[in-house]
């Protein structure tokens, strides 16, 4: 109880304050990963919001990238101390990155944002894969733009937001596409839910891709 009442109130204090005097209160916990231990940094998939608030009350700073292997590997990066923790930030100088929106089914927003699959161009991004002409032309658009596979749509601010991976969308039985990621998350917040899985199948009859979580 005594911990949580401290990540509040070190959260607040940063938040409204600009203080950071979490690594004072959890002196503890930062001797633990020693002394020298500054920055924590994300990259992949998108870091839940809510998780970087928490771990800069916890005294630390928190940097958030977005990018892959195939572009050497960052496109965007969020800085730490910025208020704003839900998007990976603006793109590096030299990267340019747009939104694809016809690369899905249907047209889709996000407070009147358009959302897409991400594509990226730059310096950093690779030729292609070694002996697999095959698989290079099916990740790159004719004008070179690389598919990246993720679906995310700019702000007012021109920071980029990551949705998901377009592979793992599923489409109900009423037609909806959702995130497996966002079913997990619905299974997990059920008190009697221990931990959460995936698989794919296909519904007999209806031929459609299903999924199934929960244990």
């Amino acid at each position: 109880m005594q911990s949580g009442a401290f990540l509040a109130t070190s959260g607040f204090v940063q938040k409204w304050l600009g203080f950071r005097v979490g690594k004072f209160l959890f002196r503890s916990l930062h001797k633990r990963f020693g002394d020298k231990l500054r920055l924590l940094a994300s990259g992949g998939a998108a870091l839940d919001p809510e998780l970087a608030s928490k771990l800069e009350a916890l005294g630390w700073q928190v940097a958030i990238g977005y990018g892959l292997t195939e572009t050497s590997p960052l496109l965007t990066l969020n800085l730490p101390g910025k208020a704003r923790r839900d998007s990976v930030g603006k793109p590096f100088p030299g990267v340019k990155i747009r939104i694809d929106s016809e690369a899905l089914e249907k047209e889709e927003r996000v407070n009147g944002h358009e959302v897409g699959e991400i594509l990226a161009r730059g310096p950093n991004v690779f030729a292609g894969y070694r002996n697999l002409e095959d698989k290079t032309k099916e990740v790159f658009t004719d004008d070179r733009w690389f598919r990246t596979g993720d679906m995310g749509y700019f702000d007012d601010s021109d920071e980029l937001h990551i949705l998901g991976r377009i592979s793992t969308l599923i489409k109900t039985e009423s037609g909806e596409k959702v995130q497996t990621e966002d079913l997990e998350e619905a299974y997990a917040r059920r008190p009697h839910c221990a931990g959460t899985g995936r698989s794919r199948g296909r519904n007999k009859g209806r031929g459609s891709q299903g999924s199934r979580s929960g244990f």
